[in-house]
This record gives structure tokens, C-alpha cells and sequence, in this order.
């Protein structure tokens, strides 16, 4: 669709063409932008020539539409050497014949240029002499990493607000700073206002050498405008140029502001209880107009509304900032000011800025002001503190604390909820406190065992402060750290006994496996072994009693008689990561043939150097980490495999007993 749009504009065109066939002035090319060239056809021709200028870029395509049969298009590069052209295998020619009606000519497309040479390029064109006028026309596209655009806002105006011109120059997304940059703004007549824009941080320019190069236009009178955008800079000894355009709608000012003011209003006790922005207006038009009041300290900013009918006068509207919205969006020492106000009129079809955006330059600064109350405010987080045991090794109780505003010196009653992560209700916990009128704080120490109920993090919620007819509410009063129930709670130091389990060649023939009453480790490892250790002993620890995270963790190994021999007795300790039981106990359930055993997939820790008799110690992370997980996880048992791999079946040590020592 798009080649026959092209080639009915080209037929369309034919009866205005005018020689000569070259173009004279090459075009520039924009960043990441397409330009169109055309040039016109005669009977008497068979070559035309369309010129650009490209002065950087990092990609480059051409399309062009030739209505013309058996033509060739060349793209020439600036030192006169043809870069590609439709004889080229990558280029996609899309035939006029193809199209319904036939259409004479193509649609060329040529293969795009990478990193394309600064400088003046050529389309040329070849064909033989046509027998009708016509024109071709031709599309060049770049990418380029220098950026450059208007960056104004708006698309309307009314007639006499300040218009931001600004444009933004880039190279690679950062600011290009010390380019000469102008901007020409012609109005619908002709008129033109020629600005020079700067990027020096002053007067509408906000911030120094950020690349937006601003000036202030303000147009006299009402329609369409024209802004085109031109800039020049430097680089490695080259001129680049760059241009770009905007159109802006000015219309008729409905509205004109005479005077500003903002001001706060006081209560009857003399405090603070609005600010208010008073706004005398000419109206000019009758109409239904929304009038919208921005305050700001230049970082955040508060809004209000109020939409009215206005008819043909000079009138004051007002504008109200309640001290609950001004003290919520701003520090109380901020200063502030007005961001431009937006009045829009509103029609059936139609909403459209009806004033001038005007910055005004009053400033309130709110430290000066002696704001109105409630009789009760909490200003501030709740901060929690633990207070350890005399040992350090558990929280004995959590203190509480949180900043309180109160009107009235007295003594203030208030209640509190307490509950668990998971919503368990846990304490109602009650305070007095005697509080005078301005900041106080109140602070209240719960014992630990209200927390030993439930894990946290504990929400204190449905906070409730009276004293007399005064009285304050709130919803949540805030959040404690993600402490454990366990975590207040002394330490348990527990021994846990192990079942033990022999595993020998023999009793894994049979299912289930034949008691093995002897408890040892040893045997050999060698090619071909159908088993690869003889002796295993199983230690299977019952966690079902421990409550609360496992914070240590030894275990202990008892040795008994020794026929190991350095340096073959070492003897290594597994986590049994597959589920088993001694009636289902046999042969596969941990090892298969000519493998090691693929159960034992988490080892521990290795003895060295074992001898009969010893008793044997280790506590590492890993250990720790298998038994909270196996806790949590709810199997609550713990499974160790000892093994050793001396040479001979006649060398192995016995396992007296395996215990662990924990403190949760």
C-alpha cells in the first residue's frame, strides 16, 4: 500500500515539475529522522542527482520511488566511490508490476550503511528517456548518536504567557554544553522573532549546562506558530549542525490575572489553620472554567482544585491549602511558593487552558507560622528497643516509644494492640502518662513473654489516647523488627541420643534388612566393587521435641574398637537427604552398584586420623543449617551416615554411640 501511495502522489505531482534535474543545495539529514528528496523528470532526461549532507551518524538507508522502467539508483559516498545501489544482492526492489492496476517502475530499497563517512553524498539515478513527466522521489534515513529537539511541553498557549523555547542537545543521552543554539518563531503572517537560547542556569534556564539550551518567547497575538530550532558545535575539529521544529496553537486569553496574593489564615486563637491563594481575574468570556493551585518548595507539591462558572468581570477567586494537607506534603520549616495556576474553560467538546501560566513570586515560609492543632497528634514512628536478659542471651521485654502532640497539659490514657505476623491477637497493653501541652513522648516496656506466643514482626494497631473529651485514633501505630518467639526465651541446652543403624554388606541382601547389632564404619573401596563400602552406621536424631530456632549445634561420636590403619582411617560425615525407614531398609535405599552412594549428597565434616577409643566433636554452619531446616520443614528427624574406605573388609571402627547437643 505504501509503494502505491507513493507512486499516485509521484503522477500527481508531474504536471508542476520544473528542471534542472539536479538539486543544487544538499539537504542536511537529523538525528534518527528521515528526509524526503525529489526531483522532477522530463522526456529529455536520464540521470538526476539528489544531494544531502550528513555531518555523523552511526546508520544510513535509502528508499527511493523510481516510475521509471530499467533505472538503476546508485547511493555515492562523498569521495565519489558508490557505497551500493539496486544492482546490489542485499537490496529489495519491489516491482510496479506486482501492484493492481500494474504501475510502472520500483520501489527501491537500498541496503542499509553503517557508520556512514561525514560529508555530501549523492542519489543518482539512470534510466532511459522517459515518454511522460514525472518524478522520483527518495527517503534517507540515519541513526545518530547526537540528539537534538525541542523539548517544549505544551502544544497550546494563550495570548501573552511566557512560551519556554528550550531544546535539547545529547550525544549518547549526556548534554553537549558551549553549542551555539537559535531559535526562529514565525507566526502565521510571516513575522519572524529570532531567539538566542542558553544553557547557562539564569533566568528561565534552570540548570547550568544540562544540555536544554531555554530562552521566553511571548506571543502578542493569537494562532498557529512555527519553531524552528537551530544548533552548531564543535567536534574533533568538525562543524555539526542540527535543526529541528516545532509547532505551538496560541489562543485568546479568556482570562487575564490582575493581581496574586497568598497568605495565611488564622483561627480565632491565632494559629494557622489554611493557607489561601487569592486570585483577582478580568474575565473576558462567560464560561465553566476549572481553576487548578499548585504550592511547591521546589521539590514537592501540594494541589487543589475548585471548578465555577465565571461571567464577563473583574472578580476574586480564592484558592484554599488546609494546614493537615500542607504539613503532610512539607516540612514544617519549608519555604514556598506558587507554581504557575491553570485555569481551563470547558465546553461540551472542548477543555483548553483559558489563562496565562504565570509563575508568581510570593514565598511563605512556614516556620513562621503557629499552626492550629488537634487536641491530640502523634507526629512521629513508633521506634522499638529490646531489652536483653542479664546474660544477653535472650530478650527479656520490648520497649516502646512514639512522639505525641497534645493542646493541653494533663494526664492521657491510651491502649494498644499487640499481634503476631500472622494476625494472632497477642496483649491489650494499657499506659498513662502525664504530658504537657506541645511535644511529649510516650513510652511503654512490654515483657517478653507476650511475645513468646507468636514470631514477628508484632503490629501494634487500634491505638486509642484520650484524656477527657479529647480523644485520638489510629489504625496502625506501626511495626517491630522480625523477631522469633524464640528469640525471647532462655537458651535450652539439650543432649539428643541417636538410634543407631549397622548397615553391612550382608544385611542389605535381604528386605527388610536383617538387625545389625553392631554399630561400625570400614571396609573397602576398589574397581569393580559390587558394594561400595561394607560397614555404614545410620544415627537418626527425633527433633520433635525441640522448640524454636536451633541456634547451636555439636555433634558427638563415640569410637569404640579400631582396626583402621593410617593413612586409611578417616571417617566422613554425611547428611541423609532420602527418606527411609529400618522396615523398608535395603539395598537401593542409599547405595546401587558401582556408585557412592547418591543419598549421601550434604557432607559435613570428615574425622581425620581416627583411633580407637576417642570421642570426637565438630560444629559447623552446615550442620546448623540442616537441623533448623529439617525443624522447619516439619519432618522434625535428622538422619547421619558415618562411612569410612580402608582397602580391606577386615579394617573398620566401631561406633559406641552418636549424639548431638543443641541449644535452641
Amino acid at each position: 500500500m505504501k509503494f502505491i501511495k507513493q507512486l499516485v502522489m509521484v503522477f500527481s505531482l508531474f504536471c508542476t515539475f520544473i528542471t534542472p534535474a539536479i538539486a543544487s543545495n544538499a539537504i542536511p539529514v537529523g538525528m534518527s529522522t528521515s528526509t524526503t528528496l525529489s526531483q522532477p523528470v522530463t522526456n529529455s532526461d536520464n540521470e538526476v542527482t539528489m544531494l544531502f549532507t550528513i555531518d555523523k551518524a552511526e546508520a544510513l538507508k535509502a528508499e527511493i520511488v523510481v516510475p521509471l522502467d530499467d533505472a538503476t539508483v546508485y547511493l555515492v559516498k562523498p569521495n565519489g566511490q558508490v557505497a551500493t545501489s539496486s544492482n546490489d544482492v542485499q537490496a529489495n526492489i519491489l516491482s510496479g508490476d506486482t501492484q493492481s492496476p500494474p504501475l510502472p517502475g520500483s520501489y527501491v530499497f537500498l541496503p542499509e550503511i553503517t557508520n556512514p563517512e561525514s560529508g555530501e553524498w549523492k542519489i543518482v539515478v539512470d534510466f532511459p528517456n522517459p515518454s511522460y513527466n514525472t518524478v522520483i522521489i527518495a527517503q534517507v534515513a540515519i541513526q545518530s548518536p547526537i540528539a537534538f529537539g525541542m523539548a517544549i511541553a505544551a502544544n497550546q498557549f494563550v495570548v501573552g504567557e511566557p512560551v519556554p523555547v528550550s531544546a535539547l542537545l545529547t550525544n549518547k543521552g549526556l548534554p553537549i554544553t558551549g553549542a551555539q543554539t537559535n531559535a526562529v518563531i514565525t507566526d502565521e503572517t510571516g513575522v519572524q522573532t529570532r531567539l538566542k537560547l542558553k544553557d547557562e542556569g539564569v533566568n528561565f534556564d534552570a540548570v547550568a549546562e544540562d544540555g536544554v539550551y531555554s530562552n521566553i518567547f511571548v506571543p502578542p497575538t493569537e494562532g498557529e506558530y512555527l519553531i524552528e530550532g537551530t544548533t552548531s558545535f564543535e567536534e574533533y575539529g568538525k562543524t555539526i549542525n542540527r535543526q529541528t521544529s516545532k509547532k505551538i496553537h496560541v489562543l485568546p486569553a479568556d482570562i487575564e490575572f490582575v493581581s496574586h496574593s497568598l497568605a495565611p489564615l488564622f483561627s480565632s486563637e491565632g494559629c494557622v489553620i489554611a493557607l489561601e491563594q487569592r486570585l483577582e481575574l478580568d474575565v473576558k468570556s462567560a464560561g465553566d472554567f476549572a481553576i487548578h493551585g499548585y504550592l511547591t518548595d521546589g521539590i514537592d507539591e501540594l494541589n487543589t482544585s475548585k471548578r465555577l462558572q465565571l461571567k464577563p468581570a473583574k472578580q476574586i477567586v480564592s484558592l484554599q491549602y488546609s494546614t493537615e494537607d500542607i504539613f503532610g506534603a512539607f516540612d514544617s520549616t519549608s519555604t514556598l511558593i506558587s507554581n504557575p495556576t491553570i485555569i481551563y474553560a470547558i465546553t461540551q467538546d472542548d477543555i483548553r487552558v483559558s489563562a496565562p501560566r504565570i509563575q508568581f513570586e510570593e514565598l511563605i515560609y512556614l516556620a513562621s507560622f503557629e499552626r492550629c492543632r488537634e487536641p491530640i497528634e502523634v507526629t512521629g514512628d513508633l521506634v522499638t528497643t529490646p531489652t536483653m536478659s542479664q546474660d544477653g542471651t535472650y530478650i527479656d521485654s520490648l520497649n516502646f516509644e512514639f512522639p505525641v502532640h497534645v493542646t493541653r497539659s494533663g494526664t492521657y490514657t491510651g491502649s494498644v494492640n499487640i499481634v503476631g505476623a500472622a494476625g494472632e491477637y497477642l496483649e491489650l497493653v494499657s499506659f498513662q502518662e502525664p504530658l504537657e501541652a506541645g511535644e511529649n513522648t510516650i513510652k511503654f516496656t512490654v515483657p517478653g513473654d507476650t511475645f513468646k506466643q507468636a514470631d514477628g514482626p508484632y503490629e501494634l494497631n487500634a491505638l486509642l489516647i484520650y484524656s477527657g473529651a479529647d480523644s485520638y485514633r489510629q489504625g496502625v501505630l506501626g511495626q517491630t523488627p522480625p523477631y522469633q518467639a524464640s528469640d525471647f526465651s532462655p537458651p535450652v541446652n539439650v543432649t539428643l541420643p541417636s538410634n543407631l543403624f549397622g548397615l553391612e554388606r550382608e544385611n542389605w541382601q535381604a528386605t527388610p534388612a536383617t538387625q545389625v547389632t553392631q554399630h561400625r564404619v570400614g571396609g573397602y573401596l576398589r574397581a569393580g566393587a559390587s558394594i561400595p563400602y561394607d560397614y555404614e552406621t545410620l544415627a537418626s536424631f527425633d527433633l520433635s521435641e525441640v522448640r524454636g530456632k536451633i541456634k547451636q549445634a555439636t555433634l558427638i561420636v563415640d569410637f569404640g574398637d579400631s582396626t583402621l590403619q593410617f593413612p586409611f582411617n578417616n571417617v566422613g560425615v554425611y547428611v541423609v537427604d532420602k527418606a527411609w525407614s529400618p522396615s523398608t531398609l535395603d539395598y537401593d535405599t542409599f547405595c546401587q552398584s558401582f556408585a557412592v552412594c547418591p543419598a549421601w549428597s550434604n557432607p559435613l565434616n570428615t574425622f581425620n586420623n581416627v583411633e580407637a577409643g576417642q570421642t570426637l566433636k565438630f560444629t559447623n554452619s552446615k550442620l546448623l543449617e540442616a537441623l533448623n531446616e529439617k525443624r522447619v520443614s516439619g519432618l522434625n528427624k535428622l538422619d547421619i551416615a558415618l562411612t569410612s574406605a580402608p582397602y580391606e573388609i577386615s579394617y573398620f571402627i566401631n561406633v559406641k554411640q552418636v549424639s548431638l547437643f543443641i541449644e535452641y
